[in-house]
């Protein structure tokens, strides 16, 4: 969203305009007062006119005199709604002062002959106009924090209170410029560095500082001595709470628009939250269903195998009519075990961790696939412990072997193995190795928690299909349904595990998972 073009900017540069159009049209909130100051009745009367700067009826002390109530007004109410917004009380306290002193004060009042009450009063605020100075000084700093060093700032405030101190006690004149002086170069340095470090709305402040000083320099050097008032100081002033009021009128755009911007995604976020909720109940409708009809279909299935098993043991049946009652048998085998995978898949059941040996349960998976270790010729070996040596299965001495207990699912650590042992068995030609592991982890960070893996030398998995293979019904092999690696996605995810699969390929895959807590840990 560009700045210029934001809703935000534009309603606060109206309102913006409105407030100076309002303090245009305030009429003077002090009688006319000369030009030494309207504080002291006994001053003597001015020697030449007031201002030859007017707009109609009102001079242009009374357009700064109203702006500065208007700005100091509406600021101290956007600090009452953004109590976070700091910069805005600071401003509106700057504005407040600079209001009391060209609306009752003057720019330089006589304390000759005061009365004692009008002359407290006069120093109050004279301490008051140098503490707005450090007030200005933090400003600046709320407005660039990155650019303005604290160190020297905290310095030239306490200067600064120094300064309001000797003003309250008396022992500063009112007159004196060196606090506006020091303030004045300070701010306009910052500023400079800010806009060298090309911050957002530094310009502004540079060209409102240095119009205000060439208007005090120009009235300094055009009338020094002279009675005459050429509206000059009040012009630079007007120019310089104008360009801090667009600073801050920028920051609040740029915070609204941001603001904005979090709605918007967050919105959105919800919006695309709510469709996940409604696709994943609608998922989860559709798994109910699959499982029910799943489950319904292995009963008919049965029947179609004892069936086929009876025909193929009637002693009538030719030889052709007994193959194809085999073939009927092993094919209602091969869709009932596609339905357990996808029953297993689609349960959604949650883990119940309990001591688990992991030894046990990896030699109880290779038992139960003995048939199928010896059809592939290749070898299956277990290194439960790291640094234990590696004993190949079936283990002639059981007694003393190295193993570990975890907690985790019984059920679903033994689908986890049976899953990833049936893959590289798939995938391993006959010759070859086959590694189960589990070792626990040393970091600090992760002690007391293991990692399981299985290896294979097999035919390995192109890179850019490791991802693809985790989801269902994705499988590279010509008879493959692709649960395998999918049910023990989910078993892991339900756990809290991590699954990494790395492969190299031609020369093998190790599928890993991390974060198994070992009993005690």
């Amino acid at each position: 969203m560009s700045y210029l073009g934001s809703e935000t900017f534009r309603a606060g540069l109206a309102a913006l305009l409105l407030l100076i159009a309002a303090a245009v049209a305030i009429p003077s909130l002090a009688a006319p007062a000369p030009a030494s100051g309207a504080a002291v009745a006994e001053a003597p009367a001015p020697t030449s006119p007031r201002q030859p700067w007017s707009f109609g009826k009102h001079s242009l002390r009374d357009v700064l005199t109203g702006t500065a109530l208007s700005l100091g007004l509406y600021h101290l109410a956007l600090f009452a709604m953004r109590p976070k917004e700091r910069a805005a009380l600071y401003f509106a306290f700057c504005c407040l002062v600079l209001f009391v002193q060209h609306g009752f004060v003057g720019p330089e009042p006589d304390l000759r002959g005061a009365s004692p009450a009008l002359a407290v009063f006069l120093r109050v605020h004279s301490g008051l106009r140098v503490l707005a100075l450090a007030a200005l000084l933090e400003f600046i700093r709320e407005m660039f924090p990155r650019d303005v060093d604290r160190r020297p700032t905290r310095l030239l405030q306490a200067i600064l209170v120094a300064f309001a101190l000797a003003a309250w006690t008396g022992w500063l004149p009112f007159g004196t410029r060196l606090p506006f002086a020091l303030t004045g170069f300070s701010v306009l340095g910052w500023a400079l560095i800010a806009a060298r470090r090309r911050r957002r709305g530094a310009l502004i402040l540079v060209a409102g500082m240095t119009l205000m000083i060439a208007f005090f320099a120009a009235n300094r050097l055009l009338h020094d001595g002279s009675p005459v008032d050429a509206g000059l100081p009040q012009l630079g002033l007007l120019v310089f709470l104008l360009s801090q009021a667009l600073l801050l009128f920028r920051r609040f755009s740029d915070s609204m628009a941001e603001v904005e911007r979090l709605s918007e995604e967050r919105g959105s976020m919800i919006e695309r939250l709510e469709e996940e909720r409604r696709q994943r109940e609608h998922w989860q409708e559709l798994s109910v269903v699959s499982s029910g009809l799943a489950h319904e279909t292995k009963n008919p299935l049965g029947l179609i195998r004892g069936l086929a098993q009876r025909l193929r043991r009637a002693p009538e049946l030719s030889p052709h009519d007994r193959e194809r009652a085999e073939r009927i048998v092993d094919e209602a085998d091969r869709a009932a075990s596609r339905l357990d995978d996808f029953l297993s898949y689609a349960r959604n059941q949650e883990p119940r961790p309990e001591p688990v040996d992991v030894r046990g349960v990896v030699e109880r998976v290779l038992s139960a696939l003995e048939t199928d270790v010896e059809a592939a010729g290749v070898e299956v070996a277990i290194d439960v412990v790291a640094g234990a040596p590696p004993v190949e299965h079936p283990s002639s001495e059981r007694d003393g072997a190295a193993s570990a207990i975890v907690h985790a699912d019984r059920e679903m650590l033994i689908e986890i193995v049976l899953n990833l042992l049936l893959n590289s068995l798939e995938a391993s030609p006959p010759g070859t190795r086959i590694t189960v592991g589990f070792e626990a982890l040393d970091s600090a960070a992760r002690q007391g928690r293991g990692r399981l893996w299985v290896e294979d030398q097999g035919c390995g998995i192109e890179a850019d299909r490791l991802q693809e293979v985790r989801k269902p019904y994705v499988s590279f092999k010509p008879d493959g349904h692709g649960l395998g690696l999918a049910i023990v996605s989910r078993f892991v995810e339900k756990s809290g595990w991590t699954l990494r699969i790395d492969s190299d390929p031609g020369h093998g895959t190790r599928v890993e998972i991390a974060g198994l807590r070992l009993a005690g840990g």
